[in-house]
C-alpha cells in the first residue's frame, strides 16, 4: 500500500488492524534494496523513499516522527514534495551538513536533487566531489571537467571504465607509471 501511495486503503487498513503509526517494517527476504535492509524502517520512512507523498503526509498528520536521516529517505525516493514539506518543516539535515545529502542524490543518480540541494547551500556550492566518488557511483554527470591528470586514470581503472582508461593513455599527457595515493 505504502510503496504504491494507495492513501485511502492505507487509512482503512490502519483503522481495521489498529496499526500503530509508529510502527517499523518488518524486514523480508524478499526486500532486494540494501538501503532498507540495515535498519529498522519506519513507515514515515518508508514513505519517503517510494516517494509516496500522500502517505508521508498522513503520517507527518498524525503524529509519526522523524529523524535527521529522513532525508537520505527523501532522496531515494526522489520526490520534490516530501522534501519541500522537510524544508518546511525545518528538519535538519544528518550533522546539519547537506553535503552527505548531495552525496545520496549524486550516488542515486537524482542530479536535479543535488544540483538543488547545492544551490540553496552556497558553503558547497563548489565542492568538489570528484575524488573517485563519481566513478564509483557511475554518475557521468558529476565526472571533473579536466581529466586529463593521475587520479582520472587511477579511478577509471579502479572502476573499469576501459574506454577512458584507453582514452587517457592514447593521449600521453599522464604518465602511467605517475605514482598516485588515494584515500578512499
Amino acid at each position: 500500500l505504502i510503496r504504491k501511495d494507495m492513501i485511502e486503503e492505507f487509512i482503512i487498513y490502519v483503522k481495521k488492524n489498529n496499526y500503530p503509526l509508529t510502527s517499523l517494517i518488518e524486514p523480508s527476504i524478499f526486500e532486494t534494496n540494501l538501503f532498507l535492509i540495515h535498519d529498522d524502517i519506519s513507515l514515515i520512512q518508508y514513505s519517503a523513499f517510494f516517494g509516496s507523498t500522500q502517505i508521508f503526509k498522513y503520517l507527518l498528520k498524525n503524529g509519526a516522527e522523524i529523524t535527521s536521516n529522513i532525508w537520505y529517505f527523501a532522496i531515494h525516493g526522489d520526490d520534490s514534495e516530501i522534501i519541500s514539506i522537510l524544508e518546511e518543516k525545518n528538519v535538519n539535515p544528518p550533522n546539519d551538513s547537506f553535503k552527505k545529502c548531495i552525496k545520496e542524490s549524486i550516488k542515486c543518480h537524482h542530479n536535479q536533487i543535488a544540483n538543488y540541494f547545492k544551490t540553496k547551500n552556497d558553503n558547497i556550492e563548489n565542492e568538489n566531489f570528484d575524488n573517485g566518488f563519481c566513478f564509483s557511483c557511475y554518475n557521468f554527470t558529476y565526472f571533473p571537467k579536466d581529466m586529463n591528470n593521475a587520479y582520472s586514470l587511477y579511478y577509471a581503472c579502479k572502476y573499469d571504465y576501459f574506454t577512458i582508461c584507453k582514452l587517457l593513455i592514447s593521449t600521453k599527457e599522464i604518465d602511467i607509471n605517475q605514482r598516485v595515493i588515494s584515500i578512499d
